[in-house]
């Protein structure tokens, strides 16, 4: 992760193979750009294939969207794909868009009714 693709807003930039690895993992699992945030910060399975340790280290989706836009505007968001592709088939993997199912368990808060609403 030497490289780095200097991007906006100030910040210092992320390594072009960081956010490379995020519209890997955007496309594979057809998120969003807000979606992938997110997932990104609350998978550590994801940090751990993006080589993030610190969640404050996270591009955030405007960082995402404005590398992907750099990336269309070059030409280069096919073509980059299909390499990614090719790589991940020449190690035997065969990449399939997927979704990521979320089975936490909310509280739902207990209705009661009154004397008059149970007559």
């Amino acid at each position: 992760m030497a490289e780095t693709a200097p991007l906006l807003c100030g910040r210092s930039p992320y390594p072009t193979e960081l956010l490379i690895r995020l519209l890997v993992i955007q496309q594979q699992f057809n998120l969003s750009d807000s979606q992938l945030e997110s997932q990104v910060l609350d998978r550590a399975s994801i940090r751990r294939f993006l080589g993030i340790r610190d969640s404050d280290k996270v591009p955030n989706r405007n960082t995402v969207w404005a590398f992907r836009e750099r990336l269309v505007q070059a030409g280069l968001g096919a073509s980059l794909f299909e390499e990614v592709n090719r790589q991940l088939q020449a190690e035997g993997y065969l990449a399939r868009c997927g979704q990521i199912i979320d089975a936490t368990l909310v509280p739902v808060p207990t209705q009661r009714n009154g004397r008059t609403e149970n007559a």
